[in-house]
């Protein structure tokens, strides 16, 4: 399942309301060390607003809501803000977890990951010393 964020505006110009959602893969992102990017540039650009335009600055004066159906992404929405930061320490915490699993189970039985529990521990610790990079 992709990592995908929802990013939402929805403002009043001229007495219409303009609402805009733009659709973005958070793992692309994760994988060239970015930062999110500014939302408010790609929302006006799916609305074909001019960022030198009236238009465009009431859209800057509210905020943008977040909003996701991947549980993994969901679980740092609150309140409509998205914690970007928190999202990439718990999403490279399970990526590094699963990997150490496949390791695992390509070494080891599980039988003797039963006899021998600090097999695990080990891996765990020789990788975070940065062994395996």
């Amino acid at each position: 399942m992709k990592n995908l964020i929802t990013a939402s505006i929805e403002f009043y110009f001229k007495g219409e309301k303009i609402s805009a959602s733009i659709d973005l893969e958070l793992d692309p992102i994760i994988q060239s060390n970015q930062s999110l990017p500014n939302f408010y540039p790609l929302l006006a650009s799916s609305l074909n607003l001019d960022i030198y335009s009236y238009e465009y600055e009431m859209m800057q004066a509210e905020k943008i809501r977040f909003s996701s159906a991947n549980s993994i992404v969901k679980k740092e929405i609150i309140e409509g803000e998205f914690d970007f930061l928190n999202y990439k320490r718990k999403r490279d915490a399970l990526r590094f977890k699963e990997n150490i699993q496949k390791i695992l189970e390509r070494y080891f039985t599980a039988e003797e990951l039963k006899r021998n529990p600090k097999i695990k521990d080990a891996l765990v610790a020789a990788s975070r010393l940065s062994v395996f990079k």
